[in-house]
């Protein structure tokens, strides 16, 4: 062998374990960033996420009868679920859905409260108790749902030709 191949060998031998070393670094700071930009979910984060899937699934089942999924809800702490739909009078739905129909969670974090909503522009409020079928879907009303800590509960989400019922 020569006498460079030897060298280059070494210092390939040498610069393993800093490599090694430079990855675990690198995959540690990885995760401290990800846990910042993307914190866990809370238990009622959770719940919500749950029922804001389980409600766009409803949403679109095609069907001339009735159709029902409960979402169900952990409860390990005390938080209120609300489902505003679309009216003339935006005064009655919360800065955060930009006037649009939405779904809100509202939980005590840090000893103040926190809201957390979803919306869905395209909802509004049934003109009457039933939307007809083959007309836009539309949400029945304003519904409000207290979820007590570690009391489990499941919320039925209904769609009755177009007309989507929560509770």
């Amino acid at each position: 062998m020569k006498k460079g191949s030897m060298i280059s060998l070494e210092a390939l031998v040498k610069l393993i374990p800093h490599l090694i070393l430079t990855i675990a670094i690198m995959v540690v700071i990885g995760m401290f960033v990800y846990y910042l930009l993307y914190p866990p979910l809370t238990d009622p984060q959770k719940d919500f996420k749950r029922l804001t899937e389980d409600f766009e699934a409803v949403m679109k089942v095609e069907t001339g009868g009735e159709f029902t999924i409960r979402s169900p809800m952990q409860a390990k702490a005390l938080y209120t679920i609300f489902v505003y739909p679309k009216t003339d009078d935006v005064s009655e739905i919360p800065p955060r859905c930009k006037k649009q129909s939405c779904i809100c969670i509202m939980e005590i974090k840090g000893g103040a409260p926190f809201e957390t909503c979803k919306a869905y522009p395209d909802l509004k409020k049934c003109p009457g108790t039933d939307a007809p079928c083959g007309s836009q879907v539309c949400f029945a009303n304003y519904i409000r749902i207290t979820v007590d800590k570690d009391k489990p509960i499941s919320i039925p989400i209904t769609k009755q030709c177009n007309l989507i019922r929560i509770g």
